[in-house]
């Protein structure tokens, strides 16, 4: 359901929306103040920082194309988001320049895409090294929010091929929390569309994917105290694990880095030691080639392909904390991305003069809801059997799963949905709201 539908019937009808609500719901700290709140500042055309109270937290940098020179270019051809230390005084992730100056914090390519344009003819881009006239370019800011419990950032990017076309279109929306333990947690989610007839992505373990880069200090000074955290273990400090340029799962070495369901890795930058869970689900593009370096990156990456009607979706986790973290606490923090659910909880009051076949219609066309809004994960609702007499009259909760807030969003606004709530609105009389992430 969405806030503010009026209805002209004689019993007056109050819908509301309380917004996402996590923790105790409310943003309210001991004493009645409010929480520390989330909110973004802007440096038009240059970036957009995360605060945290007065904590700088994470920087999404979005420079247009900047071609008046070889250095300009190298500084602006890809966004991407830096993530700061937990003093928010300075940068934990690297920018450009340094050792592989085409790495930059938290980023997403592939070195070896390829395209049939509209016309037939083909094409071929490394949105990686963004060599050539490669790219990718910030559009638009899409969506934004912050509250005391999250924050969120919705953005698209052009993809640019090797003559400068754009080839594809990527949605990119981070969410960003800090838990009970302070520990930063970041959801990537990233749609990528296109009008051409085909798009392949594809590259090797060391050069695509969705991918984290520490800072340059740890290629210049640390790579030696870089550990992994793996599945099977914990690796000693400066040991790698990485794939063949062609891995096989049929081969070994390359099957020991296939669909990992985790991975961590922790790094010294100004003398403080951080790690960094990466988390991956399983709906995400499979077989999946992890990568390991003691500079300081590590991710994964896939191949696969997209045309007008099959996009690609994918959604990672990422986990940093100041200090290390235990194979049992990563592989937990793994369990809780693959298991997280946006929860979106409906409860009606009827009118007292709604009749049986009315209320009935509208269990059924609330049910059908989940065949009609593909992002509806799960559906469930039953009536009202607490003995405690604290309902206030509502009699029926319907429970709605999502797994992003965007898919959420898609349902409120779905005509399917706003159709549902035209059906609703004569028989109920009252009608509450609560969306929360489930712990």
């Amino acid at each position: 359901m969405k806030s503010s539908v009026s209805v002209g019937s004689a019993a007056s009808c109050r819908w509301w929306r309380l917004g996402t609500l996590v923790a105790a719901g409310l943003g309210i700290a001991a004493g009645g103040l409010m929480a520390q709140t989330y909110r973004w500042v802007d440096e038009p055309g240059k970036h957009r920082d995360l605060y945290h109270g007065e904590r700088a937290v994470l920087r999404y940098v979005y420079e247009a194309l900047d071609a008046s020179s070889a250095a300009a270019r190298e500084r602006t051809y890809k966004p991407f988001h830096h993530v700061y230390d937990f003093e928010g005084k300075d940068f934990i992730t690297k920018g450009p320049g340094g050792r592989f100056s085409h790495h930059r914090g938290i980023f997403y390519g592939f070195s070896r895409n390829s395209y049939t344009r509209p016309d037939g003819s083909t094409g071929r881009a490394d949105t990686w090294h963004a060599s050539g006239n490669a790219f990718q370019q910030h559009l638009e800011f899409l969506a934004q929010d912050a509250t005391t419990d999250r924050a969120r950032l919705r953005t698209a990017i052009a993809w640019h091929g090797e003559q400068g076309e754009p080839f594809a279109r990527e949605e990119r929306e981070l969410r960003i929390w800090h838990d009970a333990e302070d520990r930063l947690l970041i959801d990537f989610e990233s749609t990528i569309t296109t009008v051409f007839p085909q798009v392949k992505f594809d590259g090797d373990a060391q050069h695509a994917g969705f991918q984290f880069r520490a800072h340059d200090e740890v290629a210049s000074d640390t790579a030696a105290q870089t550990y992994y955290l793996r599945p099977d273990g914990i690796a000693p400090p400066g040991a790698t694990r990485n794939p063949s340029n062609n891995p096989s799962p049929d081969r070994p070495e390359d099957a020991l880095c296939m669909n990992e369901a985790f991975k961590g890795m922790s790094f010294v930058v100004r003398g403080e030691r951080y790690t960094v869970a990466y988390l991956d689900r399983p709906e995400n593009p499979k077989p999946a080639w992890y990568s390991e370096r003691d500079y300081g990156r590590f991710g994964s990456y896939f191949v696969t392909e997209i045309n007008p009607d099959q996009p690609l979706t994918v959604r990672y986790r990422l986990a940093i904390r100041k200090g290390e973290m235990t194979l049992d606490e990563i592989a937990e923090l793994g369990q809780t991305a693959v298991s997280g659910r946006l929860q979106h909880v409906v409860a009606f009051k009827f009118n007292e003069d709604a009749t049986p076949a009315q209320i009935r219609e509208v269990e059924t066309a609330f049910a059908e809801l989940k065949q009609k809004i593909r992002e509806i994960h799960q559906f469930e609702w039953g009536t009202n059997v607490s003995p405690e007499n604290l309902d206030k009259g509502f009699t029926h909760c319907f429970i709605l799963t999502f797994r992003t807030e965007t898919d959420r969003d898609v349902y409120l606004e779905h005509p399917e949905h706003k159709e549902f709530v035209k059906l609703v609105q004569p028989v109920v009389a009252d009608a509450f709201v609560i969306d929360f992430w489930a712990r």
